[in-house]
């Protein structure tokens, strides 16, 4: 994922949201979604990987039948 800089203004009223917004140019046209992030990314982190044992995360690797995330898309763009 790529960041963006903000100004000073821009940080403090996204620091407002209570939730996800909707952020727009000066047009009209929808530019994304901006989530606010109330932790550290260390903490969302940590949470992550406290939530899977070791053990879980290397039976999950061992099964058979997946894939790599463009072939993924590929199946599921074939399909009606």
């Amino acid at each position: 994922m790529t960041g963006v800089t903000v100004d000073q203004r821009l940080s403090q009223e996204l620091q407002k949201a209570e939730g996800g917004l909707e952020v727009y140019d000066d047009t009209g046209k929808i530019l994304g979604l901006f989530t606010p992030c109330r932790q550290s990314l260390s903490e969302i982190y940590e949470r992550a990987k406290a939530a899977v044992t070791d053990e879980e995360l290397q039976a999950a690797l061992a099964e058979p039948g997946g894939c790599e995330l463009p072939e993924f898309w590929r199946r599921h763009e074939a399909q009606p």
